[in-house]
C-alpha cells in the first residue's frame, strides 16, 4: 500500500488547487478525482472510494455525456469496486451498461472492451450464473488471443475464470484443459504468469481434496 499512501495527499492537494483554479467540474480536477477515488479503493478505504467514484461519475456523465471513454472509465472502476464489497446486482447493471457502450465506441474486439466482458463474466461467476459466465470467459479467451496473441498478460486472467468457473459447475476435466494452457503460457513467461498458476494450482488441490479424488 506504500504507493496508496504516497499519492493519496498529493492527489488532495491538487485537486484541492486546481479546483480554485479550475473549477469543482474542470476536466483535470476530475481527472484527479477519479485517481483518488481510485487510491482509497487501494487502500482499502471502500466508503471513501465509492463516494468518491459516484460523485465523478455523475460530474462526468454531465460535463462529458454519458459515452464518453473516461465516463465509463470511472463507470468501471465503480463496479469493480462495488463487486468487491459484494454489491453484485448495482455492479452488474453499471458493467453490462459499460461493456454496450465500448462495443459502440471501439468495436467488439477493442482490448477495452474486452476487460468490460471478462468483468461481467466475474460478476455472472459471483452470483452462480455459471453458463453465462463460460459463455463469456470463452469469448473473451478467443478474441483476446485473435487480438493480442498467445502470450499476452490478458489471457491469464481470464484462464483463470475459466478454471474457477469449471470447478464450481464441477468440470474438472475442462479445469485441468485450462490449467494446462496456463502452464504452457507460464513456461514462456514465469514472471507475468506464475502467481496465477500458482493461484489455479491450488484451486485444483483444494477441489480435490473437498472431494476426495486424485489429481489428475
Amino acid at each position: 500500500m506504500g504507493k496508496y499512501n504516497e499519492a493519496a495527499p498529493i492527489l488532495i492537494e491538487h485537486i484541492e488547487q486546481a479546483t480554485i483554479i479550475l473549477g469543482s467540474q474542470h476536466p483535470k480536477v476530475l481527472r484527479s478525482m477519479h485517481n483518488l477515488a481510485d487510491t482509497y479503493r487501494g487502500l482499502e478505504k471502500f466508503d471513501e472510494s465509492e463516494v468518491l467514484f459516484r460523485k465523478t461519475l455523475q460530474s462526468r456523465r454531465k460535463l462529458l455525456g454519458e459515452n464518453h471513454i473516461e465516463t465509463l472509465q470511472t463507470q468501471m472502476k465503480l463496479a469493480r469496486l462495488l463487486r468487491l464489497i459484494n454489491q453484485y446486482d448495482e455492479a452488474l447493471i453499471l458493467v453490462r451498461d459499460t461493456a454496450e457502450k465500448q462495443k459502440a465506441l471501439l468495436g467488439e474486439e477493442h482490448p477495452t472492451t474486452l476487460i468490460a466482458m471478462q468483468e461481467l463474466a466475474n460478476l455472472y461467476q459471483h452470483q452462480n450464473k455459471l453458463a453465462k459466465a463460460l459463455e463469456i470467459y470463452n469469448h473473451v479467451l478467443t478474441t483476446r488471443i485473435k487480438v493480442l496473441g498467445e502470450a499476452h498478460p490478458d489471457l491469464s486472467k481470464t484462464l483463470l475464470g475459466l478454471i474457477t468457473t469449471y470447478l464450481l459447475n464441477n468440470n474438472t476435466a475442462d479445469a485441468e484443459k485450462y490449467f494446462k494452457q496456463l502452464t504452457k503460457l507460464a513456461e514462456k513467461k514465469p514472471e507475468r504468469f506464475q502467481s496465477d498458476v500458482m493461484t489455479a494450482k491450488t484451486l485444483l488441490t483444494n477441489y480435490y481434496a473437498q472431494h476426495h479424488q486424485p489429481e489428475i
